[in-house]
């Protein structure tokens, strides 16, 4: 009797023309009338774009550099999604970087940030996902050891070094139309900066140079 009643109501919902609304989930016995056909309408939607993701590298044996990680909470504070790693775990971000801009088909927004050798691997990642034509909005490093590289995936570059501490240089920056995109700060230029207690192995700790930083990511890059 069951299965009498249970067909003549498919019937009718057929027959009622109802053919948009959504079937049933009914399992179907052994013996029973053909099975429903259930048709999965795969959504055409773009992804929304993710909050942007600001990597942060620490520099020499990532046990220094602290104040990477209270950058990346100042950040985390105003919608940023932040990561931090040690400069020789770089080649793991590039690898997340590259699967994350992969899954979202590009609609994917990254900011690479380094202190010292950190600051070095920042310069180095941006390289290494360039080769994967994978765009990075912003570049910040804090008395990188090298000069570069400058790439051309690369929105922009800002360098804070101090010139004759025996570890900041500044980045040789491409003739052309990569001279637009990188700006180098000098500390011995800055007369708000205090040289004598601000130094290669605590500059990235500077509340001013936070605020300074955080301003340019929001400038290039903001959370939806």
């Amino acid at each position: 009797m069951f299965r009498f009643v249970f067909l003549c109501m498919i019937s009718l919902f057929v027959a009622s023309g109802s053919a948009d609304a959504a079937w049933p989930d009914i399992p179907i016995e052994k013996g029973d009338a053909a099975p429903l056909i259930q048709v999965q309408v795969q959504s055409t939607a773009k992804e929304p774009k993710a909050a942007p993701h600001v990597y942060l590298f620490r520099g020499f044996l990532g046990i220094f550099s602290t104040g990477m990680d209270t950058l990346s909470e100042k950040l985390k504070a105003r919608g940023y999604r932040t990561r931090v790693m040690a400069h020789g775990s770089s080649g793991v971000a590039v690898r997340q970087i590259i699967e994350e801009h992969k899954r979202r088909k590009g609609r994917y927004r990254v900011v690479l940030v380094g202190h010292s050798f950190g600051a070095n691997a920042a310069l180095a990642a941006a390289a290494r996902l360039a080769e994967h034509k994978v765009r990075v909005e912003l570049v910040i490093t804090y008395d990188p050891t090298r000069p570069g590289p400058i790439s051309g995936n690369v929105r922009r570059y800002i360098n804070i070094y101090q010139s004759e501490n025996g570890h900041g240089r500044a980045l040789i920056v491409p003739d052309g139309k990569f001279r637009r995109r990188v700006k180098n700060i000098n500390l011995r230029d800055r007369e708000d900066i205090d040289n004598r207690e601000v130094g290669h192995f605590n500059m990235e700790e500077h509340d001013t140079l936070h605020a300074e930083m955080i301003r340019e990511i929001r400038r290039v890059v903001r959370p939806r």
